[in-house]
Protein backbone atom coordinates (compact mmCIF):
# COMPACT_ATOMS: atom_id res chain seq x y z
CA UNK A 1 0.00 0.00 0.00
CA UNK A 2 1.31 3.64 -1.05
CA UNK A 3 1.24 5.97 2.09
CA UNK A 4 -0.37 9.16 2.24
CA UNK A 5 1.92 11.82 2.00
CA UNK A 6 1.72 14.03 5.62
CA UNK A 7 1.03 17.30 3.20
CA UNK A 8 -2.19 15.53 1.98
CA UNK A 9 -3.21 14.85 5.48
CA UNK A 10 -2.86 18.02 6.71
CA UNK A 11 -4.71 19.54 4.09
CA UNK A 12 -7.49 16.45 4.73
CA UNK A 13 -7.70 17.40 8.47
CA UNK A 14 -7.60 21.38 7.61
CA UNK A 15 -10.36 20.58 4.86
CA UNK A 16 -7.93 22.83 2.50
CA UNK A 17 -9.78 23.08 -1.04
CA UNK A 18 -7.36 25.36 -2.39
CA UNK A 19 -4.06 23.91 -1.02
CA UNK A 20 -5.29 20.77 -2.10
CA UNK A 21 -5.40 21.84 -5.97
CA UNK A 22 -2.44 23.80 -5.86
CA UNK A 23 -0.63 20.59 -4.48
CA UNK A 24 -2.10 17.72 -5.27
CA UNK A 25 -4.62 18.06 -8.19
CA UNK A 26 -2.40 16.72 -11.02
CA UNK A 27 -2.27 13.68 -8.91
CA UNK A 28 -5.77 13.51 -8.13
CA UNK A 29 -6.65 11.15 -11.46
CA UNK A 30 -4.13 8.61 -11.21
CA UNK A 31 -3.34 8.73 -7.13
CA UNK A 32 -6.79 9.64 -5.59
CA UNK A 33 -8.28 5.93 -5.51
CA UNK A 34 -4.52 4.68 -3.91
CA UNK A 35 -5.49 7.61 -1.57
CA UNK A 36 -9.09 6.50 -0.69
CA UNK A 37 -7.71 3.20 -0.51
CA UNK A 38 -4.85 3.92 1.85
CA UNK A 39 -7.57 5.92 4.43
CA UNK A 40 -9.42 3.04 3.92
CA UNK A 41 -6.73 0.75 6.09
CA UNK A 42 -6.54 2.95 8.19
CA UNK A 43 -8.21 2.55 11.92
CA UNK A 44 -11.56 2.41 11.93
CA UNK A 45 -11.85 6.25 13.98
CA UNK A 46 -13.36 9.28 13.54
CA UNK A 47 -10.32 10.93 12.38
CA UNK A 48 -10.06 8.58 9.28
CA UNK A 49 -13.94 9.23 8.15
CA UNK A 50 -12.88 12.92 8.68
CA UNK A 51 -10.21 12.75 5.77
CA UNK A 52 -12.21 9.95 3.97
CA UNK A 53 -15.22 13.14 3.79
CA UNK A 54 -12.63 15.58 3.28
CA UNK A 55 -11.08 14.13 0.16
CA UNK A 56 -14.90 13.28 -1.34
CA UNK A 57 -15.56 16.51 -0.93
CA UNK A 58 -12.71 17.49 -2.90
CA UNK A 59 -14.12 15.27 -5.14
CA UNK A 60 -17.61 17.16 -5.20
CA UNK A 61 -16.26 20.30 -5.34
CA UNK A 62 -15.02 19.36 -8.86
CA UNK A 63 -17.85 17.59 -9.79
CA UNK A 64 -20.42 20.70 -9.06
CA UNK A 65 -17.92 23.31 -10.81
CA UNK A 66 -18.26 21.40 -14.05
CA UNK A 67 -21.93 22.20 -13.75
CA UNK A 68 -20.58 26.22 -13.37
CA UNK A 69 -18.61 25.92 -16.02
CA UNK A 70 -15.00 26.11 -13.53
CA UNK A 71 -11.63 24.76 -14.87
CA UNK A 72 -10.94 21.00 -14.66
CA UNK A 73 -8.58 20.52 -12.07
CA UNK A 74 -8.61 16.90 -12.28
CA UNK A 75 -10.30 14.21 -14.11
CA UNK A 76 -13.13 12.78 -12.52
CA UNK A 77 -13.47 9.03 -13.47
CA UNK A 78 -16.30 6.93 -12.39
CA UNK A 79 -14.14 5.26 -9.30
CA UNK A 80 -13.07 8.70 -7.51
CA UNK A 81 -17.15 9.30 -8.44
CA UNK A 82 -18.44 6.37 -6.46
CA UNK A 83 -16.08 6.77 -3.67
CA UNK A 84 -17.34 10.23 -3.03
CA UNK A 85 -21.29 8.78 -2.85
CA UNK A 86 -20.43 6.29 -0.91
CA UNK A 87 -18.79 8.57 1.49
CA UNK A 88 -21.20 10.83 1.33
CA UNK A 89 -24.30 8.44 2.16
CA UNK A 90 -22.68 7.33 5.61
CA UNK A 91 -21.50 10.73 5.94
CA UNK A 92 -25.34 11.65 7.17
CA UNK A 93 -24.12 10.73 10.57
CA UNK A 94 -21.95 13.65 10.72
CA UNK A 95 -24.63 15.69 9.22
CA UNK A 96 -26.64 15.07 11.76
CA UNK A 97 -24.59 15.17 14.84
CA UNK A 98 -24.78 11.43 15.69
CA UNK A 99 -21.77 10.48 18.23
CA UNK A 100 -19.29 8.21 16.24
CA UNK A 101 -19.06 5.62 18.86
CA UNK A 102 -22.96 5.21 17.58
CA UNK A 103 -22.08 4.25 13.96
CA UNK A 104 -18.22 3.11 14.59
CA UNK A 105 -18.93 -0.31 13.41
CA UNK A 106 -20.85 0.53 10.59
CA UNK A 107 -18.07 2.78 9.63
CA UNK A 108 -15.49 -0.64 10.05
CA UNK A 109 -18.01 -2.25 7.97
CA UNK A 110 -17.62 0.20 5.16
CA UNK A 111 -14.00 0.49 5.21
CA UNK A 112 -14.07 -3.63 4.97
CA UNK A 113 -16.27 -3.51 2.06
CA UNK A 114 -15.11 -0.83 0.30
CA UNK A 115 -11.27 -1.79 0.35
CA UNK A 116 -12.70 -5.01 -0.83
CA UNK A 117 -13.74 -3.69 -4.53
CA UNK A 118 -10.91 -1.31 -4.99
CA UNK A 119 -8.69 -4.52 -4.21
CA UNK A 120 -10.97 -6.41 -6.86
CA UNK A 121 -11.30 -3.30 -8.93
CA UNK A 122 -14.95 -3.65 -9.63
CA UNK A 123 -17.78 -1.32 -10.89
CA UNK A 124 -18.58 0.07 -7.31
CA UNK A 125 -21.94 0.71 -8.80
CA UNK A 126 -22.35 -2.73 -9.95
CA UNK A 127 -20.75 -4.63 -7.55
CA UNK A 128 -23.06 -6.63 -5.19
CA UNK A 129 -21.63 -5.29 -1.91
CA UNK A 130 -22.08 -1.64 -3.00
CA UNK A 131 -25.73 -2.79 -1.89
CA UNK A 132 -24.12 -4.20 1.38
CA UNK A 133 -22.60 -1.02 2.24
CA UNK A 134 -26.33 0.86 1.62
CA UNK A 135 -27.93 -1.56 3.78
CA UNK A 136 -25.41 -1.01 6.49
CA UNK A 137 -26.04 2.21 6.30
CA UNK A 138 -29.78 2.22 6.57
CA UNK A 139 -29.93 0.03 9.25
CA UNK A 140 -27.69 2.19 11.36
CA UNK A 141 -29.64 4.79 10.03
CA UNK A 142 -32.93 3.29 12.01
CA UNK A 143 -31.15 2.66 15.13
CA UNK A 144 -30.26 6.22 15.05
CA UNK A 145 -33.69 7.44 14.44
CA UNK A 146 -35.16 5.66 16.86
CA UNK A 147 -33.93 8.89 19.30
CA UNK A 148 -36.25 11.85 19.13
CA UNK A 149 -33.28 14.17 18.86
CA UNK A 150 -31.73 12.31 15.95
CA UNK A 151 -35.00 11.84 13.91
CA UNK A 152 -36.33 15.39 14.06
CA UNK A 153 -33.31 16.06 13.08
CA UNK A 154 -32.98 13.80 10.08
CA UNK A 155 -36.41 15.35 9.12
CA UNK A 156 -34.90 18.86 8.73
CA UNK A 157 -31.95 16.38 6.65
CA UNK A 158 -34.72 15.45 4.66
CA UNK A 159 -36.16 18.82 4.55
CA UNK A 160 -33.09 20.40 3.36
CA UNK A 161 -32.68 22.37 6.45
CA UNK A 162 -29.07 20.52 7.79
Amino acid sequence: MQPIPDALLTLLDARDYKGFISKFSAKMTAEGPKWFYALLCLDTRAETFRRLHALAGFVFVERQGRHFGEPQRFVLTPVLEDLQELIYKLGVFLTLGVPFEAWASTLGEFQNLVKQMLEDRVDLKADPRTAQVQQAIAKQLEVVRRSPEFDAKFEDYLNGAL
